[in-house]
């Protein structure tokens, strides 16, 4: 352990309060007592890092459990590196400052392919070694997550194993199995065995590449049979359940977004061609509002920060938007807390959403409409139109707003110099819409800025077949573009089209680039991102060394028959959809999104229409299935949806199974006429289809009368408040009305009666007094041999159940002169009593206070269910209202 960095160090480096730890929620635990130490890596400075919300996330995520303890580690600045290689200090972690190679496993992040360098960088600065086939038992495991593993191929012969997907569930598995193997005491190759079957792992040692004599891969071999061909990613189906940090570190120094993030949702609706993260986050799936706005007070009252953002992919597009603000800013202004909002959708911008953001502060607005001309939004798919632009700048400008991003992408497939010329229009009739507004309500001194990156085809997207533009082309149109613009209200910055390059290479590589990549970094490459360190001679110099082409994999147009070095990953999205919207693009075609129309992605798990996907039933339970257990009957319905061919969707893990929840447990021998389940499905149908589906594979005895579509996130278990009964009882006497009704008096006047309540491992006395909501007696009579039986009767109204009805005909009909009882001496309660998990009163309990309270010797004849009830925002609902629905 390094105990102390030395003060001569730490004064003679930029910010050294980068290396110092120690920050304010910052988490300390005892070594000694953990088995398992996580080092978790972001492979640039400490400001850029920390300003990650996944780290965030991890971090506290895997703290929470009491055998494993994970610290941050970041990458030195060239100044720190100097200093700690000339005083022979390794890459250490913040907390305790143990040494890097000392953990148990070591993740890094993977959020941009030019940080590449700087993890070969972090290997070596920690003493381990930089080549997976070197390591034995006592170095630590490598892995990696993030965008960029979803081609892990150029990292494969640096990294043990990759992590694909969200991290929140995957990771407790690894480390799980981690700890089982520690104890075991194995073989570093019988981990990587063990984590390669866990869904969501990549071990790329387990397999190799055969190429064809073009340089395209042949195919991709596992090398054992029990080895995956194709890895999924994997999926967290519920975030208001998953775990989202109530508190995070805060720093000492100031770092890139130095304030709370808030995260919305995941995924995004739309498809823009482009866009890799808008596809590898698919499906979308939001957080409650609720949910947010106790989280945010949380984050805030632990972190003392004065700012809070709003994030997503599209923060616009989150569901409840205006609802979250307004409860956000009226929190937030009692805590002098300023509301942030992220780049916003052109489409989707509003006069209400501003005045809002308004309240707190008028920072400057980014909007991406990414082309210049309609044709090209159209081409990738934007979905977003000149007139949407021009408006929602108008409407900013007259709130007062004076300052404008616009972002904008150069090289996009079918690109031609008009589209790039239209950029420039684009920004001068921004600058119009400024000047069309009044004086007095326009804030003073305009700036607009227009930025264009350049277009680097990624992997899992539309274009990924697409060939980059070569330097020259870029350069070429920034100085067109440049030449264009001549506004003095108007900025431009551009992308350095080099890195460009660099950046699509190894977004589309495969393994042979390790040797390059390895090269590079020994030739001095690293801060690949920061242009004063972008060395691109080294790169172009370690290219050619090593015999391969730049422009093989950043210029050359792919076929659609060609095996890309993704192809064994599998993210959900079929490549059929891609090749579709590939051919759509060609034809300048729009695709709709995800909540206007579901467009045939292939990737079924819980598309974020909800209000179509989940589907909550009424069914009967009769005579012919009251014997059945609950947990059997779940099983049947599960049995029955695979008969029926139904979408219910899966949960995720090693023992996956189907979503569905039912309502309050029946007791065995008990039928019911107002059972409830709740059914999620991996792609939407109508209720009615789900209904004659379902009823024509279940057995008798069982029937769906109702299903409607759900909304709610809350399942039917979770708020069942209350319960109608229908008890039929007898007794060896015969007792007048007058005598029950009075006993019904006695029980509804007194305030506490107590039972006893047996179980398997205990017996107490339980007050059920307060679980007693209703009840009223109905006296059975004219029930002689050979009587009519369409007459039975009360003395106060007809029995009008015709569950109840048919159970005392059956009684007499079917079991002539055998009965153990007097049918004379039966009379039935009709009960509403508390059920659900907070309090739960059985029919039979009821029983026994009648016993107690009046000397009676009542037995239990049969029980039937009519009503099941939940409570909402302390309402009581039929579960197939709107108002429980929704």
């Amino acid at each position: 352990m390094i105990n102390k960095i030395s003060d001569e160090i730490l004064l003679s480096v930029e910010k050294p309060s980068r290396y110092t730890g120690n920050e304010w929620n910052s988490i300390k635990k005892d070594i000694s007592n953990i088995k398992i130490r996580f080092a978790f890596c972001f492979p640039d400075v400490y400001e850029v890092g920390m300003s990650h919300l996944g780290m965030k996330i991890l971090y506290h995520l895997i703290n929470k459990r009491d055998d494993a303890y994970c610290e941050r580690v970041f990458v030195p600045w060239v100044d720190m590196e100097a200093k700690m290689r000339e005083k022979s200090i390794p890459l250490f972690a913040l907390e305790t400052k143990s040494p890097v190679k000392d953990f148990d496993i070591l993740g890094f992040t993977l959020q941009y392919e030019m940080c590449y360098t700087n993890i070969l960088n972090a290997l070596d600065l920690s003493g381990i070694p930089v080549l997976s086939s070197e390591r034995t038992n006592k170095h630590p495991f490598v892995c990696a997550g993030g965008p960029c593993a979803y081609n892990p191929e150029p990292l494969a012969e640096f990294i043990d194993f990759f992590v694909l997907g969200e991290g929140e569930e995957v990771l407790h598995d690894v480390l799980d199995a981690y700890s089982l193997w520690k104890d075991q005491n194995a073989s570093r190759q019988e981990y990587l065995e063990k984590i390669s079957k866990i869904e969501g792992v990549y071990v790329p040692s387990f397999y190799d590449v055969k190429y064809k004599e073009d340089g395209t891969i042949e195919k991709f071999i596992p090398k054992k049979k029990d080895y995956p061909e194709v890895i999924k990613k994997r999926i967290i189906k519920d975030l208001d359940n998953t775990f989202f940090p109530e508190e995070i570190i805060v720093p000492f120094t100031d770092i890139v977004h130095d304030r709370v993030m808030l995260e919305l949702f995941r995924g995004c609706i739309r498809g823009c061609r482009f866009c890799q993260a808008g596809f590898i986050y698919r499906p979308v799936r939001e957080r409650s509002t609720e949910k947010l706005s106790e989280t945010a007070k949380k984050l805030i009252d632990s972190s003392g920060y004065d700012e809070i953002s709003l994030t997503s992919l599209s923060t616009s597009d989150y569901t409840n938007l205006p609802d979250l603000t307004g409860k956000l800013i009226e929190e937030m202004e009692k805590r002098k807390v300023n509301l942030s909002l992220p780049s916003l959708r052109i489409d989707s911008f509003s006069l209400d959403l501003m005045e809002k953001a308004q309240k707190v502060r008028k920072s400057g607005l980014t909007f991406a409409p990414e082309a210049g001309t309609q044709r090209l939004r159209d081409v990738i798919n934007k979905g977003v139109t000149e007139e949407d632009l021009i408006k929602s700048a108008t409407l900013a400008f007259s709130g007062g707003w004076n300052g404008v991003k616009l972002y904008f992408m150069i090289g996009l497939p079918t690109e031609t110099m008009e589209d790039v010329e239209g950029i420039a229009d684009l920004g001068n009739k921004v600058v119009d819409a400024y000047m069309s507004v009044p004086k007095e309500k326009r804030g003073k001194g305009l700036n607009v800025t227009i930025s264009t990156s350049s277009f680097v085809p990624k992997p899992f997207t539309p274009f990924q077949w697409e060939p980059q533009d070569f330097i020259e082309t870029f350069t070429e149109k920034q100085k067109t573009l440049k030449s264009k613009i001549k506004n003095k209200y108007i900025s431009y910055n551009w992308h350095d089209s080099k890195l460009s390059l660099l950046e699509a290479v190894f977004a589309r590589g495969d393994r042979r680039l390790c040797k390059v990549l390895l090269r590079a970094w020994e030739k001095g490459c690293k801060f690949d991102a920061w242009g004063e360190h972008f060395k691109y001679d080294a790169w172009m110099e370690a290219f050619l060394e090593n015999g391969v082409d730049v422009h093989f994999y950043a210029n050359r147009k792919r076929s659609y028959d060609e095996i890309l070095p993704w192809d064994h990953i599998d993210i959900g999205v079929s490549k059929d959809f891609f090749i579709n919207e590939m051919e759509k693009a060609k034809a300048e075609e729009l695709t709709s999104n995800c909540r206007t129309g579901c467009s045939g992605c292939g990737l079924l798990f819980l598309r974020e229409e909800s209000v179509l996907n989940s589907i909550r039933v009424k069914f009967v339970r009769g005579e012919e299935v009251k014997y059945i257990s609950h947990l059997d009957m779940m099983k049947l319905f599960e049995r029955a949806a695979r008969r029926s061919n139904l979408p219910i969707s899966y949960s995720q893990g090693f023992n996956p199974h189907p979503n569905m929840v039912f309502g309050l447990p029946l007791s065995v021998g008990v039928t019911s006429e107002s059972e409830y389940g709740d059914f999620e499905l991996s792609y939407s149908m109508e209720p009615s289809e789900f209904l004659n589906q379902y009823n024509g594979n279940l057995p008798d005895g069982l029937k769906i009368m109702d299903a409607m579509d759900k909304t709610t996130k809350s399942n039917i278990m979770a708020t069942i408040a209350a319960a109608d009964y229908e008890i039929l009882v007898s007794s060896d006497k015969k007792y007048g009305m007058d005598f029950i009704n009075g006993t019904i008096s006695n029980i509804m006047s007194k305030d506490n009666i107590f039972v006893s309540k047996e179980s398997k491992k205990s017996k107490k006395d339980v007050d059920i007094r307060p679980m007693i909501h209703s009840l009223k007696a109905m006296m059975i009579y004219n029930l002689e041999n050979g009587a009519d039986h369409s007459d039975i009767k009360s003395n106060e109204e007809l029995i009008s159940n015709p569950f109840m009805i048919n159970y005392i005909k059956g009684l007499y009909k079917y079991e002539p002169g055998i009965l153990s009882y007097d049918v004379k001496n039966l009379f039935c309660i009709s009960a509403k009593l508390s059920a659900g998990s907070k309090s739960n009163l059985k029919p039979d309990l009821l029983i026994s206070a009648f016993n107690l309270l009046s000397n009676m010797e009542l037995k239990l004849v049969k029980v039937h269910r009519t009503g099941l009830y939940i409570e909402r925002d302390s309402r009581i609902l039929n579960p197939m209202s709107q108002d429980a629905l929704s």
